[in-house]
């Protein structure tokens, strides 16, 4: 198990894939209208949010994952209520032995219960690979992201032991890339707002939209610079370039902190907005993470729909839209492929652990697209 500050503690697994090159757009707009294109919050439309639930943990099993569900209370928030969080392993030969490397690649399901989400995280197989990859979809991201600590603080360590025993202190993991609204792309000029405090805290980044004219065609890239996110930010950035299609672009926020919560308090004011998914949890764990979104509210039609009623697939799944997120997904899959160490197969194979990686993150991104911060 990997210690992290005195917290014994192990991510989703990581994988072994191939490089993929165009995502399977028409599953992605058929599972987003079909599955994501209502709200899904516990209060307001309970049994849609369910179905969302159900729907991720079928795609998940159907996929070859191996798929079970954290079912968890918290009376703060509902009394009424259970909530879930979806989780969806791939064993590799790893499995089990502290060889397995492990990272994680996570979204939120659930909404606020004034939006149906489409862009609010609806839209977040082949060679035999040596790690494990896991896949969550968290629920409760919306209240202050108590899925995912939730599941670190209580299902984590007790699913580590039962599969990998006392091997489970000697783990270690790559990290996380949490997705958290990443389908809402504006090639307009002045589409996209500056993010707070942009200019002083990222003056490179902030040149870089300014030149191009305040233009919402970037994702955003989030990460702790003096940290071992910065490995896999680089990763991802050498992948977003070799993936071509120029239109859309990389923006990155490199954070110069290790320790949010170290901070004196006027400087965490400054960072907030970069604190607010699930990245937070497993950063307080000492846990590698990227976060990748695209601003939400900061651009187009998010500005006037985030967490609004016209958040819905009518005025996301575009495609222009549908592209963007094939790409993301694509430059996901790539990187994932670098770091999971894979067997190399036939290329018929290969052909198959592609499809069913890229449906799996597909999956996971629509739930994380389709809700909002």
């Amino acid at each position: 198990m990997v210690s992290f500050g005195g917290r014994h503690v192990i991510l989703y697994c990581l994988c072994s894939w191939i490089s993929v090159e165009a995502a399977d757009l028409d599953y992605i707009e058929s599972s987003i209208k079909k599955y994501f294109s209502d709200t899904r919050h516990h209060a307001i439309n309970n049994r849609y949010k369910m179905a969302a639930r159900d729907y991720v943990y079928k795609e998940f099993s159907s996929f070859g994952l191996v798929a079970e569900y954290f079912e968890f209370s918290l009376p703060p928030v509902s009394t009424k209520s259970n909530f879930t969080t979806v989780i969806g392993m791939l064993k590799g030969s790893h499995f089990g032995t502290a060889y397995d490397k492990m990272i994680a690649i996570g979204a939120h399901y659930d909404t606020v219960n004034t939006t149906k989400g489409v862009d609010d995280n609806g839209s977040g197989r082949g060679t035999k690979r040596k790690n494990t990859i896991m896949f969550a979809a968290f629920d409760l991201k919306e209240e202050n992201c108590k899925g995912s600590e939730l599941l670190l603080d209580s299902w984590l360590e007790p699913w580590l032991f039962k599969n990998y025993g006392q091997a489970a202190e000697l783990l270690e993991s790559h990290g996380v890339f949490i997705l958290d609204s990443v389908m809402n792309y504006n090639a307009s000029i002045k589409s996209q707002t500056s993010l707070p405090n942009m200019k002083s805290l990222f003056p490179e980044t902030f040149s870089s939209v300014s030149e191009d004219n305040y233009k919402g065609d970037f994702l955003a890239m989030v990460y702790r610079n003096p940290t071992s996110d910065l490995v896999l930010a680089n990763m991802f950035k050498a992948k977003w370039k070799e993936a071509n299609r120029e239109q859309f672009e990389l923006e990155t926020f490199p954070l110069p902190f290790e320790e949010y919560s170290e901070l004196p308090e006027k400087q965490q004011l400054n960072y907030r907005y970069f604190m607010k998914s699930d990245h937070a949890s497993f950063w307080d764990y000492e846990v590698p993470a990227i976060y990748l979104t695209d601003t939400y509210n900061y651009r187009g039609v998010m500005a006037a729909c985030y967490h609004r009623p016209c958040d819905d697939a009518s005025m996301i799944l575009s495609d222009d839209n549908l592209k963007f997120l094939g790409k993301t997904a694509d430059v996901l899959t790539m990187t994932i492929n670098q770091l999971s160490d894979p067997y190399q197969g036939t290329n018929e194979a290969s052909r198959c652990n592609q499809q069913t990686l890229l449906i799996t993150l597909m999956y996971l991104i629509y739930t994380n697209i389709i809700q909002c911060l």
